[in-house]
């Protein structure tokens, strides 16, 4: 589970890399490049074909750490809880 703080790039990678590797079914983590100070920029896809699109299976994205010290983002938006999107 991942606190909710402020969190460095490498604990943010390591997560995801957690993440990834506990879910490899549903989930594909991949870097799209480095930004400008040379740090890994992240997309882990999630669902059942996270390799590949679907025709009729709608997708959506949601972004964070896209911005300066927005490390806290991911917490936020749920990441690492258990109960993220439950009511």
């Amino acid at each position: 589970m991942l606190e909710f703080r402020y969190h460095s790039n490498s604990e943010i990678e390591q997560y995801l890399h957690q993440v990834s590797s506990a879910n490899p079914d549903i989930t594909h983590l991949y870097s799209i490049g480095k930004s400008v100070k040379g740090q890994q920029l992240w997309v882990l896809a999630l669902g059942v074909s996270p390799r590949r699109h679907t025709v009729g299976v709608p997708e959506f994205k949601y972004v964070a750490n896209m911005h300066g010290n927005e490390n806290f983002r991911l917490a936020f938006m749920g990441g690492g809880r258990r109960d993220a999107g439950q009511s």
